[in-house]
């Protein structure tokens, strides 16, 4: 790997001036005295060569769908698909560096892949004119090919990425332009580029507060017809500039950008679950690329912490950066590649996929990050406990309409405002270790396919609301506070005033008390109803296995969602009191709602569990949820 030595500069943490100050550096701090007195984890067991070994099954996978030309073929729709080609360069490039795959025809196939990529980047002919997304693989796969091929081939390949033209190829704004900003920063340093004025121009109009909080993070504001800003586009981008630093970037906005950066990697481990995922939340969220992209910033920034001598911090970065491709893993198939989103549905019937998802390039995107991953990893650095293992904080994220607490790795994100086209409002995920995420629940629906997500319901004698009906622009208003905070406990309040279709409801108040092995909750409702209770998702099947649902009504009532033999989520409402005080006799009802709900991980069934009474004055309703790992 000695030239990646050359290429590849760890950029110490820099001071910034003029930005504002770092919201959440009181919980980053919070975070990091837990992590720092917490006892050894569990490893992985993974290492550097395990990025290898997904990469290589990914790739050979791919290598039988490469036409004549260099081109991938996407299987299902049979054409090339945005940057499938050049992703698969450089992940069969790095394989070939690493002297990982024998397979003589692999080298071959690789150069082909490359000067394919290469050549469409300068006729501007990239596939559905994506050239802005080729440019970062190119580079990465050249350094790792220039000593493997003849010299003519490598000629060709410099006379190429000579002649790409900034001016003509590439589309900005967004993630785009950050992403074609750095791919040109790499052509730069590699010498096929005399002049930076392009992209530190590029790099300018993205440095300001709409495109980054104060936190760091990046808003892409591609969601809900440009008003959101979507989860997995906050660390995406980021990777990009990340990988840029690394590379010696050292020119205009250096200093703030550093900052920036490092801010929001923090933030990013605190959103990370147990199980290593990104948090849910707007287009693109639950594909496998949302896992590799934090591999990447997590094994640059565990280089970076030891460094400076703060192997704490390197062993948090190190785990966190481990259960991402722990969670990437989970989703390979028998073929090697991948089930490109989180559920085991044949990739022929496109469930949970976004329009611009397709089998080759969100398999090869991966593969292309995890590669990136594999050139930072160091295994002198040992796994230690990450955030997303010892918990011990709560927060909100105003910009992205998110809640987060994590207790022991008991692991709540609230969505507070969602994106009708993708997501519920209402507590949206719940992860613990070992047990399996998708029944507990993992994410709710969308708005448009049935809002379902855990959260009050209530009948006033005309109709049912549905706090996860309540989508972006339907006035939503509600104030957050942590009431209790330590590595063993937690509690939040959250008092919501919502509005919908222009009736208004009086205002109610949530409250999440969080152990490490359940969560309790309870609601309160200042008005006159007929039922009162929670809308639970209960996970049916993601198109591999089913689960068993069991509902009971009584005092109390429950709801119990059973993985095979592996794991099971107990939901029980467990008290209700009016303003006299507790009833001696009530009605408690928990039932499945007839049909099912499609959501990305695959269906969903609409459990109401409620209480009922003729009237209800300032009710308060209690529930527990408690997984279990069966076995």
């Amino acid at each position: 790997q000695k030239m990646w030595a050359e290429l590849v500069i760890l950029v110490g943490f820099a001071t910034a001036y003029g930005l504002p100050p770092f919201t959440l550096q009181p919980v980053v701090k919070r975070a990091k005295d837990a992590v720092s007195k917490a006892a050894p984890v569990e490893p992985t067991g993974l290492n550097k060569t395990s990025y290898l070994d997904t990469i290589a099954g990914i790739v050979r996978y791919f290598k039988q769908h490469q036409n004549s030309d260099g081109a991938i073929i996407d299987p299902y729709v049979h054409e090339e698909i945005q940057y499938s080609t050049p992703c698969y360069a450089n992940a069969a490039a790095t394989l070939i560096a690493m002297g990982y795959d024998n397979d003589s025809s692999l080298l071959d196939s690789a150069s082909k892949a490359l000067t394919k990529a290469l050549s469409e980047l300068v006729e501007n002919k990239c596939a559905q004119g994506h050239c802005n997304f080729y440019t970062m693989p190119c580079m990465f796969a050249y350094v790792s090919l220039k000593d493997k091929v003849d010299k003519e081939t490598v000629s060709k390949w410099k006379e190429l990425a000579a002649q790409i033209d900034p001016e003509k190829i590439y589309h900005q704004g967004n993630n785009w332009g950050v992403v074609s900003l750095t791919g040109e920063y790499l052509r730069y340093k590699l010498g096929f580029s005399n002049s930076t004025a392009w992209l530190e121009s590029a790099l300018k109009a993205q440095i300001d507060a709409k495109h980054f909080t104060a936190n760091g993070q990046y808003q892409d504001r591609s969601g809900y017809s440009g008003r959101l800003n979507p989860m997995p586009y906050d660390h995406f981008p980021r990777k990009y500039l990340t990988v840029m630093m690394q590379w010696g970037y050292n020119l205009s906005y250096a200093t703030d950008l550093q900052e920036l950066l490092d801010r929001a990697a923090w933030v990013s481990l605190l959103m990370q679950s147990p199980w290593g995922e990104l948090p849910t939340g707007g287009r693109s969220s639950q594909h496998q690329w949302n896992e590799a992209v934090q591999a990447v910033t997590y094994e640059v920034y565990a280089n970076k912490a030891a460094v400076q001598g703060d192997m704490v911090s390197a062993g948090a970065f190190k785990r966190a950066a481990r259960l991402a491709h722990a969670s990437v893993r989970r989703w390979r198939r028998k073929t090697g590649d991948l089930f490109i989103v989180k559920n085991r549905f044949d990739p022929s019937l496109r469930h949970g996929f976004e329009g611009y998802s397709f089998h080759s390039q969100y398999n090869l995107l991966p593969a292309s990050m995890l590669a990136t991953a594999y050139y930072y990893a160091n295994d002198s650095i040992k796994e230690g406990p990450s955030p997303a293992d010892i918990g011990g904080f709560a927060f909100e994220i105003p910009d992205f309409h998110k809640i987060f607490v994590n207790v022991a790795g008991m692991y709540l994100e609230i969505e507070t405002d969602a994106d009708p086209h993708y997501d519920s409002t209402g507590l949206t995920r719940i992860h613990a270790p070992g047990v399996e995420p998708l029944i507990m629940p993992t994410a709710g629906s969308a708005e448009k396919d049935g809002s379902l997500a855990l959260g009050l319901i209530y009948y006033d004698g005309q109709s049912w609301f549905n706090l996860s009906s309540v989508g972006y622009l339907q006035h939503v208003n509600y104030s957050f506070h942590v009431m209790t905070m330590n590595t063993s406990y937690a509690a939040i309040h959250i008092d919501w005033n919502v509005s919908q279709a222009n009736q208004s409801y009086n205002s109610f108040w949530q409250e999440y008390y969080v152990y490490p092995d359940r969560v309790e909750g309870q609601l309160a409702v200042e008005e006159i109803l007929y039922y009162l209770g929670y809308s639970f998702p209960a996970f049916l099947y993601d198109g591999q296995t089913n689960t068993t649902v069991k509902t009971e009504s009584g005092k109390p009532c429950h709801t119990i969602v059973q993985w095979g033999e592996s794991s099971a989520t107990t939901f029980t409402i467990t008290d209700f009191t009016t303003r006299e005080g507790s009833p001696e006799q009530y009605t408690c009802t928990c039932k499945q709602e007839p049909g099912e709900i499609y959501s990305r991980n695959g269906y969903l069934a609409n459990v109401r569990c409620y209480v009922a009474e003729s009237t209800l004055d300032s009710a308060t309703v209690s529930f527990t949820l408690t997984p279990r790992k069966l076995g």
